[in-house]
């Protein structure tokens, strides 16, 4: 599948089966901001305006991130206001972004976004460039308001723009189209793509003749020959190299865009192309990846709605807080896909699947079919300290094993070696958070989820709580996802990251108790 639209990094794979003529969103973003950049000579901040709705547009702002945090000298992203798709009305947002004192906003998103962002420009009385992409470009845009109301705004992609003044392509579509021109109001992308086919078909018929064309010959033909230069194009593209490493163009990637001028025209921005920062990958392998996922109680109350969460690998893991109170429910935590509602689940990724604890056995608890989640929402009250953590050595999710309770989560909770004969059901409500977190780190986990572990505990077993898992976090190079109501002491103390809706904050290093 030859494909003419932007690539994402989520699809960023090897030896795939289609190819893009343009390389991701990101990277003609990167293109245009590098232009901006050397003409301004100093450091460009950008501020963005984006959707959570859908994944792809969550990838556009990652790939700016990244961008900055590879150039933290000619970039920076300032900051980023998450809307709505279709919003009514981004004044608020807009100011919060101006505040920050952006060169340029990144809109990558719908054309609704633009166009709500321009409104509320005007109203504010602000001049800042738009940036925007080709599927809510210019031409787009112009449909639903006066170019006039854009000035300086522009719009980002890596093929030739329409009204570029030598095109090849251009001659040979008018020539053979009696009549007609191909103005600026032209869908651009079917044009090089077409170009592209042409350029793969004469490559295939090269390598394996023309009586021998199969589907593999022509996904082979980008990467047999690896360029395709602007010539064989006819200047639709800038010469692109490919290989199997990705599903778009590879080495010196280039773009270049379009910008409104005289309030009432768009032009080339540039007679030549832009080239493009190298970036390296920046979709990282993650611990727990969720992508547009909704979560409804009981078919009634939606609790999530198109939440993407990344849980990266290493010591650093996230921390995140709810937007309302939760009712408590018979699910007890476990977190489930709604039906037939949006949402991915990928690779290596495992279902949770509730099971009440009075039809297993203790081991059956932790050690399910296969590696995967161990659920240890309750203690077994039935059971004394000392039995409860045994079925969590039948089975470990790291080589090694499990060690013995007296080894491990007594190291970080002594409290537990002098409470080993009593039954678990008769436990004050820390020692109950003592005991779950300890059995939990008995099958050494590389996540550990923790579900409101401050709940219904006193403000000095807060402090303790949180204490104890700030020491295990790097000692056991774990990575931990914290649901927590009581935030502030979360990051304080246990120094994890904050995610809450549009912000994101992560504490300084706690002081050294006095």
């Amino acid at each position: 599948m030859l494909i003419g639209t932007a690539m994402v990094g989520l699809v960023w794979t090897p030896d795939g089966w289609h190819y893009s003529i343009r390389p991701t969103y990101s990277h003609e973003f990167a293109g245009l901001f590098a232009h901006l950049q050397e003409r301004k000579g100093d450091k460009l901040r950008i501020g963005a305006v984006s959707t959570q709705t859908l994944a792809g547009f969550v990838d556009q702002v990652n790939g700016i991130k990244h961008l900055a945090e590879t150039y933290p000298d000619r970039f920076e992203l300032v900051d980023t206001q998450w809307v709505e798709a279709s919003p009514v009305s981004v004044t608020s947002n807009v100011r919060a972004l101006a505040e920050k004192e952006p060169d340029v906003l990144l809109v990558g998103g719908t054309t609704a976004q633009v166009i709500a962002v321009a409104k509320a420009l005007q109203e504010l009385g602000l001049d800042i460039p738009i940036v925007m992409s080709t599927h809510n470009g210019l031409a787009e845009v112009s449909k639903g308001i006066s170019l006039s109301e854009l000035e300086g705004s522009m719009s980002a992609f890596s093929f030739a723009a329409p009204g570029k003044a030598e095109l090849p392509i251009r001659d040979v579509f008018e020539a053979n189209n009696e009549g007609w021109r191909m103005g600026h109001s032209s869908p651009p992308s079917p044009r090089p793509r077409r170009s592209s086919r042409c350029a793969s078909s004469r490559t295939a018929i090269e390598t394996v003749g023309a009586d021998n064309v199969t589907g593999e010959a022509m996904r082979q033909a980008p990467c047999s020959d690896g360029t395709f230069t602007e010539a064989d194009l006819l200047g639709a593209l800038p010469t692109v190299d490919f290989d199997t490493s990705a599903p778009f163009p590879i080495g010196k990637i280039k773009s270049t865009a379009e910008i409104v001028v005289a309030r009432r025209d768009h032009q080339p921005l540039s007679t030549d192309w832009m080239d493009v920062p190298a970036l390296e990958r920046w979709l990282r392998r993650c611990l727990l990846s969720l992508s547009n996922v909704d979560v409804v109680y009981g078919g009634v109350i939606q609790v999530l709605r198109s939440t993407n969460i990344q849980v990266p690998r290493g010591p650093d893991g996230g921390a995140a807080r709810r937007q309302r109170r939760r009712q408590d429910h018979d699910a007890q935590g476990d977190l489930r896909p709604a039906p037939r509602r949006s949402g991915r689940r990928h690779r290596r990724a495992h279902r949770l699947r509730r099971r009440g604890h009075h039809r297993c056995r203790s081991h059956e608890i932790f050690r399910g079919d296969r590696p995967g989640p161990r659920r240890a929402a309750r203690v077994l009250e039935h059971l004394t300290v000392r039995a409860e953590p045994d079925g969590g050595r039948a089975s470990a999710a790291r080589p090694g094993g499990c060690a013995p309770i007296s080894n491990g989560s007594s190291r970080y909770f002594p409290r537990l070696r002098a409470l080993l004969s009593r039954t678990a059901g008769y436990l004050s409500g820390g020692e109950m958070q003592m005991l779950l977190i300890g059995r939990a780190l008995m099958a050494r986990p590389r996540l550990l989820i923790l579900d409101e572990p401050s709940m219904g505990l006193a403000p000095i077993l807060v402090e303790q709580l949180f204490d104890t898992i700030g020491r295990i976090r790097p000692e056991e190079r774990l990575t931990v996802l914290m649901v927590e109501q009581n935030a502030r002491a979360a990051i304080a103390r246990v120094r994890l990251r904050l995610c809450h809706g549009r912000r994101a904050h992560r504490a300084a290093r706690p002081r050294a108790p006095s």
